[in-house]
């Protein structure tokens, strides 16, 4: 998708619980994805039969590390 940067995805290997991340080049990249991005939670959590509990958007304020 145009303006995807990258993304991860961490998982609590204790009790399964799973979060992904995605950074995009900007705000109007990031919501012109958006049905695509619903479609693509939606194939995931039905292959491991999991849900979507909840979708947020943060602004990056500051960037540390590599």
């Amino acid at each position: 998708m145009n303006g995807f940067g990258q993304g991860f995805i961490f998982v609590d290997s204790e009790t399964g619980t799973a979060v992904s991340m995605t950074i995009w080049a900007d705000n109007a990249a990031f919501e012109a994805s958006a049905t695509k991005a619903a479609l693509s939670r939606r194939r995931a959590v039905d292959a491991v039969d999991g849900e979507v509990q909840w979708v947020q958007n943060f602004d990056v304020v500051r960037r540390f590390g590599d």
